[in-house]
């Protein structure tokens, strides 16, 4: 769905608060009306909406840590961008993925409470259940004459991916997937999070979700090494248009959920060699590079 919402759009009209997620970064075009946020902000407290230089068409914004840094994005700003919607005709669309997975979720306001007239919400059964098959669903706003003419060639769900769900959500075994769910990704972000403290390194405490973010100025080269361990990370260019300047705080993303509860330990112990042979070495490489100069 996000790729038609986008695809429908005009490229120099397609906006978004960055960063953002891949396939939406990579639909940016140079120049494209969006607006950054410093991940420098533990939970992005103090983050507040600058407007975009060029007014877009449409916005994508992910709020509830379902953003690459797996942070929440405060009231204020959801309010801010609300109002800059609403004056400026411009269509949200709130990437909502994570929303009913931890018990707190609702102290977050959507942006369709706060602009129902304009945001197209999507939501997700397959991050909330850790569902096998990625089925989502859509909320079109009432009365927008854009959403509406884009929900009329919006593509329909195949009904095979969905019997299975229905099944689920029809009974009481959803609550009991949604507490499993949310024990094991709670547990793990608090491991990872308590790694990351006893070596000292960096990163930005997560608010939810299904993953982290290391801060480090070699973003890139950790992406290599760990993928060499076989460990999946993103470094923070895939979270923004190629034009767009290196952000001032570079990071990487790692995530927590697909990973088996038997490989879970290795991975740990792999992480935790990883990350302190790479402090080390940076370190070599920093005096080492001081010595020269």
């Amino acid at each position: 769905m996000l790729d038609h919402l986008l695809g429908s759009m005009p490229e120099a009209r397609r906006g978004a608060v960055l960063p953002t997620y891949q396939r939406v970064a990579a639909a940016l075009p140079e120049g494209a009306p969006a607006t950054s946020i410093d991940v420098a902000a533990p939970h992005w407290s103090r983050a507040r909406f600058t407007p975009p230089i060029q007014e877009p068409g449409l916005l994508v914004v992910n709020g509830l840590h379902a953003n690459p840094l797996a942070s929440s994005l405060p009231s204020v700003f959801l309010t801010d961008v609300a109002r800059y919607a609403l004056g400026a005709g411009v269509l949200l669309v709130e990437d909502d993925p994570f929303r009913g997975v931890g018990p707190r979720d609702d102290r977050t306001p959507t942006l369709l409470s706060l602009h129902p007239q304009g945001t197209v919400y999507l939501g997700s059964w397959t991050k909330v259940l850790g569902w096998p098959v990625k089925i989502g669903f859509v909320g079109w706003p009432r009365d927008c004459l854009s959403a509406e003419r884009l929900r009329a060639c919006a593509p329909t769900p195949e009904a095979s991916g969905l019997a299975d769900l229905v099944a689920v959500l029809t009974n009481d075994r959803a609550i009991g997937i949604r507490r499993r769910r949310d024990a094991l990704l709670t547990s793990r972000r608090a491991a990872v999070a308590e790694l990351l403290r006893s070596l000292e390194w960096p990163f930005v405490p997560p608010s939810g979700g299904a993953h982290l973010a290391l801060l480090t100025a070699q973003d890139v080269r950790l992406r290599r090494v760990l993928a060499a361990e076989r460990i999946g990370g993103l470094d923070a260019a895939h979270f923004y248009p190629r034009s767009a300047p290196r952000p001032s705080h570079p990071f990487l993303r790692l995530g927590l959920s697909n990973v088996p509860e038997r490989d879970w330990g290795d991975l740990m112990a792999v992480l935790v060699r990883v990350l302190a042979d790479f402090r080390a070495a940076s370190s070599v490489d920093d005096e080492e590079g001081e010595r020269s100069d």
